[in-house]
């Protein structure tokens, strides 16, 4: 003989084989059971047995505990769990900055990549041909594709202000008033000053496959890669000094915000020029898309 749950009018119906588990109580909001509701039923005969709320014979006991209707499936099941711990405010902080670094990582890794398609793209550019050029109002040579173009200024080394080194100031012997005169001085010799690299001219600068401009106010200068012995650069890239066997003394260009964006062109124009467009491009794209597996 079977025993089966018997709910109350009004209540959900139960699942089959449904057994209240301990410390089961119907919902508040369900409307009490009748006087003297049987609660189990002979489920061979259909018939109700002797009213009770735990099951009959050996049927384990199971209790009262609060249970819910179960909005999906309309069926008796188990109350939900107690609510989750508060967090400490030393948690909540923790959490804001891990996300405040997370967003920060992210932002780096977009920049990065975005220069990287970038330069994908202007390496695929001068790879096919016939691209539109990079820079505006520049003749380019045959086969010579322009990649990047911006604002800069010219420096060039020029000489800073001299001083006199050694010497002695002798004797001064009063003449009259005002007036004085200086036996056994000696000023001693000129020291000229260290040549600094400073800025001589304003305008733009446009990186090529084959070469370095700058066109200025009052001066034009050109850098050819394939007189290129090496280039400088200072600690934030802003400062960019070239070194070409055509030129004895050194000359650059000074970008400001513009130089990490400039040096990472400039590389890219440098590299076409002595290993080809399109071997670069490839480099680039598998590059590019190591860098975009890796998005934080």
């Amino acid at each position: 003989m079977g025993w089966k749950f018997n709910p109350a009018p009004g209540w959900p119906p139960a699942p089959d084989g449904f057994v209240p588990p301990a410390g089961w109580v119907p919902d508040p909001s369900w409307p009490p059971a009748p006087e003297g509701w049987s609660f189990w039923l002979d489920d061979s005969a259909g018939t109700p047995a002797t009213p009770q709320v735990a099951p009959p014979r050996d049927e384990p006991s199971r209790g009262t505990e609060s249970l819910e209707a179960d909005s999906r499936t309309d069926v008796l099941t188990h109350t939900p769990q107690p609510k989750p711990r508060r967090r400490s405010w030393r948690e909540r902080r923790e959490e804001k900055h891990l996300a405040k670094e997370r967003q920060e990582a992210l932002g780096v890794w977009q920049k990065e990549q975005d220069l990287l398609d970038a330069l994908v793209s202007a390496a695929h550019g001068a790879a096919v041909g016939g691209s539109p050029s990079a820079a505006s109002g520049v003749i380019l040579k045959s086969g010579e594709d322009a990649l990047w173009e911006g604002s800069a200024n010219l420096v060039e080394p020029r000489r800073s202000p001299g001083r006199y080194q050694g010497g002695y100031s002798g004797v001064s012997i009063r003449i009259a008033k005002g007036v004085r005169y200086s036996v056994g001085g000696t000023r001693g010799h000129y020291v000229p000053g260290p040549e600094v690299q400073t800025p001589v001219d304003v305008g733009r600068t446009v990186v090529t496959t084959r070469r370095l401009l700058f066109l200025g106010n009052q001066t034009t200068r050109e850098w050819d890669f394939a007189k290129l012995v090496s280039v400088d650069a200072s600690g934030d890239d802003r400062v960019i000094l070239v070194h070409v066997t055509n030129r004895e003394r050194v000359s650059g260009l000074s970008l400001g915000e513009l130089g990490a964006e400039f040096s990472s062109y400039l590389a890219l124009g440098i590299a076409i020029a002595q290993e080809g467009a399109p071997a670069v491009e490839a480099e680039l794209q598998a590059e590019a898309d190591r860098h975009r597996s890796s998005r934080p």
